[in-house]
């Protein structure tokens, strides 16, 4: 029922087992469950043929000890197949109010699609597609208060809304520019991010 960013500068790698992939999730068998916190980012990485995806906690069999971890994340955009067994990497949702970073507030987003083609010859043969995301924040006035200046140069950062598709989803993202103005501590903007689906 929440949105929030994430983002942690020293995360914890974690290895996975017999992972299971299903619609909007999967669940890794871990040595420490401990690691992992409802609400915690998890980036999936498997180092023999690169496939990525980023999701959130959403639930662990055990407070500690080995156990399983469930994991939601959004298949639509993360496609790449989840092998059965990967490095798992934790970012910690507790990281950006350690910091003093508190916006978790986010009434509305929207994710677009951008789809460019390259073609070759008057026939119009393709070789290439490629797609984009874009993450745009809703444009509602807020207080500045520092936050929003720290969020934005946070590197990795992600963003979560932990009820969104079967079991919540993450995504990592990356604001290219941006330009506020601030009238009397006070911005109001469109703020637009691109997800990383590597």
């Amino acid at each position: 029922m929440a949105k929030y960013f994430v983002a942690d500068s020293t995360p914890t790698n974690a290895s996975g087992i017999n992972i299971v992939q299903s619609t909007g999730g999967f669940r890794a068998d871990v040595s420490n469950t401990a690691l992992f916190k409802i609400g915690d980012v998890v980036r999936y990485y498997n180092a023999s043929n690169g496939n990525t995806a980023f999701g959130v906690v959403y639930s662990v069999s055990a407070p500690s000890g080995a156990g399983t971890v469930f994991v939601g994340y959004d298949d639509r955009i993360y496609t790449d197949t989840i092998n059965v067994s990967g490095t798992l990497t934790v970012y910690q949702n507790t990281y950006l109010p350690s910091i003093g970073v508190t916006i978790d507030n986010l009434q509305g987003y929207t994710i677009s699609e951008e789809l460019s083609q390259a073609f070759y010859s008057t026939s119009y043969i393709r070789y290439n597609i490629e797609k984009r995301y874009r993450l745009i924040v809703d444009n509602k006035k807020r207080l500045y208060l520092n936050d929003f200046g720290t969020l934005l140069t946070q590197n990795p950062l992600f963003f979560v809304d932990d009820c969104e598709y079967e079991n919540g989803v993450a995504y990592s993202i990356s604001a290219e520019e941006r330009t506020t103005e601030f009238i009397n501590n006070q911005f109001k903007q469109r703020v637009e991010f691109r997800i990383a689906t590597k």
